[in-house]
């Protein structure tokens, strides 16, 4: 039996405490068991298929000179910031990542647990003696001395799984050892917008808007976020709230446009095309001070042409995924990735007489998602979510190959 989850994102809590709490992963943990325990299963792996740690959602990133960033110079400074965070992830989740690391002990299953690192959580297998502690945290079998794997491939269960970032442009440059341009978005925009705003307004600041705004993160897809933002600051009663906004934006995407890293950014992903990557991103982020202009993000005719030169996240990612050539001629059936927060099954093609099912994992984590009918104005629901997927080798069950669960709790 073959159990994957991705987008845990656990943090350190030091940009809004809203980790997943322990019973939930126990409720989980024994719906797993007790389905296995009611088929002919004698082995479990649960395949942590990336973002299980999140160590960009961190103010750490932000203290004393600020200097030390992701995208900064490899060594005993950055691995200082990364421990104090990852240390800081594991005291303030220490109940659910203590149970976790004793599933193996406490079932007469034999169980593994395999972690493979995403996009926020890269960092770790930077460091050896990073990689040593989330080890001995979460008591793999894994050699330390190694880096952890950056996907599975289980011929016995038909799967390939992978986080997914790799079919991100904003997320992966080829290199997992290396910095993506997601990595300054984060910290420089996401991570600083509150506290910019906070402070720009001073004691006029809403604190009902500002805690809203620390989950700026869970807006999927993202391409949706200045409408979140905008609808987000038209709740306010403050009337300077919608003016302070903008300029905080404007002003943050300004600083970030003059980043080094960004500049070389642009640079490397400049072309003749008439729409590159670096355009891509510069439109992104000028639709985005565009839509704080208007009243919860209202739709206009001239923010159309703009938005309709991008493909919405979760289209655009089972698309770039096929097109990699091992997966459509690799036997395997069932491509299992995370990274978009949008959980869901989709048939991309039959190749040989081999189906080719792709599935997201979506996330654990709340998702703010815009409302599709009914108003001028650009509205959004939220609410939390789970999934996970569970596949089945010969013999363990007799009618199932695989099983996709989704829940929305509210």
């Amino acid at each position: 039996m073959l159990v994957c989850i991705s987008d845990l994102h656990f943090t350190d809590s030091s940009t809004g405490k809203y980790n997943v709490d322990a019973r939930t992963f126990r409720n989980f943990w024994n719906k797993i068991l007790e389905t296995a325990r009611g088929l002919n299963v004698r082995e479990i792996e649960l395949a942590l298929l990336g973002d299980f740690f999140d160590l960009l959602h961190s103010r750490k990133w932000l203290e004393g000179s600020g200097e030390v960033k992701p995208w900064t110079e490899k060594g005993e400074g950055q691995l200082r910031v990364v421990e104090a965070i990852l240390n800081d992830v594991f005291r303030g989740n220490e109940e659910l990542l203590t149970y976790l690391a004793e599933i193996s002990k406490s079932s007469d299953l034999d169980i593994k647990v395999t972690y493979i690192p995403g996009d926020h959580d890269w960092l770790i297998n930077r460091y050896e003696g990073l990689r040593e502690k989330v080890c001995k945290q979460l008591q793999l079998s894994h050699n330390p001395a190694e880096r952890f794997p950056s996907f599975i491939r289980r011929e016995e269960y038909h799967v390939f799984g992978r986080h997914g970032h790799e079919y991100d442009i904003y997320h992966f440059e080829g290199d997992y050892d290396a910095p993506s341009i997601g990595d300054a978005m984060v910290i420089e925009l996401i991570n600083r917008f509150p506290d910019a705003l906070a402070k720009t307004m001073g004691e006029k600041i809403d604190k009902a808007l500002l805690q809203k705004l620390q989950r700026i993160e869970d807006v999927r897809p993202l391409l949706d976020t200045p409408g979140w933002i905008s609808a987000v600051a038209e709740e306010s009663t403050v009337p300077e709230t919608a003016d302070a906004i903008k300029a905080c934006w404007d002003d943050l995407v300004n600083q970030f446009n003059h980043l080094a890293y960004v500049q070389q950014w642009y640079t490397v992903h400049d072309s003749w095309a008439p729409l590159d990557e670096a355009d891509r991103l510069k439109e992104r982020l000028k639709t985005a001070s565009f839509a704080l202009k208007n009243p919860a993000g209202k739709s206009t005719t001239s923010s159309k042409p703009i938005m309709s030169q991008f493909v919405r996240e979760e289209d655009r990612h089972p698309r770039e995924a096929y097109n990699e050539d091992f997966i459509r001629h690799d036997p395997i059936q069932y491509v299992v990735l995370g990274h978009t927060h949008q959980g869901r099954v989709l048939s991309m093609d039959r190749i040989n007489g081999v189906e080719k099912i792709y599935f997201n994992l979506g996330t654990w984590r709340s998702v703010h998602t815009r409302n599709k009918f009914g108003s001028e104005k650009v509205l959004f629901t939220s609410w939390r979510t789970l999934n996970y997927a569970v596949f089945y080798q010969e013999g363990e069950h007799p009618d199932q190959a695989f099983e996709f669960w989704s829940a929305a709790l509210r």
